[in-house]
């Protein structure tokens, strides 16, 4: 429900700290693939709804979106259509602009589906309402809304690129405390980039707020 405004959040963060933003979106391509393989299709719209807003945000490649779709088309079944509808209905928007050949190759993928593919009654209805809604392009489905537009110059994104065809290092060990030789150095400069993010303004609010 609130993907977008965590992806926009994410957006911020990640135009000071691409570094974070590299490893967030590669932890969530690997929780996509185990998702997908464990045919666990609750878990698999949530993440797959949260990259599209990585997608829309431009914190993530484009590239990724249209591998995760023929991934999820090659070889269609109910709950794939399904996921892949859920999928386009929040990012559609971008692809088409972004990549509009391609995605009308992937619109393709969906209509070769509809028509040649032997799909229940719900599916081919979730595929003739995504069309509709391409008509009206993506009506109610910005990519991103008035409110969590212009938090990033788009000069100062940093888009990540990741393929599900390359091998992912999760880099699990940053999972464990290890104390920072430097933390001192290190925190100066974290402080400094905390005002830049933050603002002097919000982060002597928070300060004062503390003393309350």
């Amino acid at each position: 429900m609130f993907s977008d405004v965590i992806a926009a959040l994410i957006s911020v963060v990640n135009s000071r700290f691409p570094l974070i933003g590299d490893l967030l979106l590669r932890r969530l391509v690997l929780q996509i693939q185990k998702a997908y393989d464990r045919n666990d299709k609750p878990r698999l719209v949530a993440v797959v709804r949260f990259l599209a807003h990585l997608v829309n945000q431009r914190v993530a490649n484009e590239t990724i979106a249209l591998e995760l779709l023929l991934k999820l088309l090659v070889e269609p079944t109910r709950d794939s259509v399904e996921v892949a509808v859920a999928f386009v209905t929040e990012c559609g928007a971008t692809l088409q602009e972004v990549s509009p050949r391609a995605f009308n190759l992937i619109f393709d993928s969906f209509l070769r589906v509809l028509h040649e593919g032997d799909l229940e009654y719900r599916s081919r209805c979730l595929i003739e309402s995504l069309v509709t809604l391409r008509r009206f392009n993506f009506k109610g489905h910005p990519a991103i809304r008035p409110e969590l537009d212009l938090l990033v110059d788009s000069e100062e994104q940093v888009t990540h690129e990741i393929s599900f065809l390359n091998e992912i290092d999760p880099e699990t060990s940053l999972d464990v405390f290890k104390p920072d030789p430097k933390f001192h150095q290190n925190e100066s400069k974290y402080l400094l980039m905390k005002k830049e993010l933050l603002g002097e303004e919000d982060t002597d609010l928070a300060r004062r707020r503390r003393r309350r």
